[in-house]
């Protein structure tokens, strides 16, 4: 004979809800750049490495010269070395070189328009592997 624990019963109800949400949670939070940038045209991300820089931006948030200017100011020189950029499905992607190399050895930044200012905020590290926070 069996016996129910209707505690028990409630318990493992618990439990598998908190790991659907927590299921859902991770899922959400795998979202590309690309997703990001195409539900939210003020949101951008570059990566950072000895190559140089490369991301996807959406073009109804930022204008071409605004985000060779973010670029810049990841280059040890403030300048772009080169510039590429391809536009497919509403985004553009892009790919530039550092003048003189890029500020961190690898990474990314994240770039956010608030109002009439863009944000910047990143983590970048250097050819021992320590790690700094941009701002």
């Amino acid at each position: 004979m069996m016996n129910y624990m209707p505690s028990s019963s409630a318990s493992a109800r618990i439990r598998v809800a908190i790991a659907f949400s927590v299921a859902t949670l991770t899922l959400g939070a795998c979202a590309s750049s690309s997703d990001l940038a195409r539900s939210n045209p003020n949101y951008f991300k570059a990566d950072i490495s000895t190559s140089g820089l490369s991301g996807t931006y959406n073009p109804a948030g930022f204008k071409t010269a605004e985000v060779r200017d973010l670029l810049a100011s990841n280059c040890k020189g403030k300048k772009l070395a080169g510039y590429s950029e391809k536009t497919s499905d509403g985004l553009t992607a892009f790919t530039a070189t550092c003048q003189g190399g890029a500020v961190a050895f690898g990474g990314n930044m994240e770039f956010q328009r608030a109002g009439g200012q863009v944000i910047s905020e990143g983590l970048l590290y250097d050819e021992s592997g320590n790690i700094s926070k941009s701002k």
